[in-house]
């Protein structure tokens, strides 16, 4: 499945959606991921996004708010997308995703990530992001990820706040541990 296409099913469930565009292209957004598209990938998105819609169709060249309420569905509005943009400055810590997950009390399967020392949760649906990117950057764990490639921001992806527990302490959650000991002989 397309970039364009998978974005376009994992969005069909939000009660809201973004659309930019910039001069290089498109952004298309939740409030839980950033993305940004060529044209031919918004074409394919945008064709995609509409059809699981049971609204009218939305216009190509719409910009705004896309919403799931019924009396006002579409909202056109610039939208000015460089605040999130400008954060990569103080995004100073590599980002490296791991081949762990764990399966969380609401039922989301979410992936283990390391953000310097710090490990942070993403949804699992969105790992298919990672491959929009050679280099991945946050400011800490509870703060947005930037998916670069070749420098320039591609995706941006928002973690799972799952409180302000320590290493040692999301480590024994995810091993199932309840003490110290047990967490030194694992290691």
């Amino acid at each position: 499945m397309s970039k364009g296409k998978e974005l376009a099913k994992i969005m069909r469930k939000s009660y809201e959606v973004v659309i930019g565009k910039r001069e290089d292209g498109f952004i298309v957004t939740d409030k839980q991921i950033l993305v940004k598209m060529d044209g031919d990938q918004f074409r394919e998105f945008f064709s995609k996004y509409n059809s699981y819609k049971s609204t009218v169709d939305i216009p190509f060249e719409f910009e705004g708010l896309i919403s799931s309420a019924k009396d006002r569905p579409f909202t056109e509005a610039n939208m000015n997308l460089d605040i999130i943009f400008n954060q990569l400055s103080e995004a100073d810590k590599e980002v490296e995703f791991t081949d762990y997950a764990k399966l969380l009390d609401s039922g989301i399967t979410a992936r283990v990530y390391k953000a310097g020392e710090e490990l942070g949760l993403i949804k699992e649906k969105y790992k298919f992001l990672f491959e929009m990117g050679d280099e991945y950057r946050t400011e800490g764990r509870k703060n947005s990820i930037f998916i670069l490639n070749e420098g320039e921001i591609r995706a941006v992806l928002m973690p799972i706040n799952n409180g302000d527990s320590s290493v040692r302490e999301e480590l024994k959650s995810l091993l199932g541990l309840k003490s110290d000991k047990k967490l030194a002989q694992t290691a």
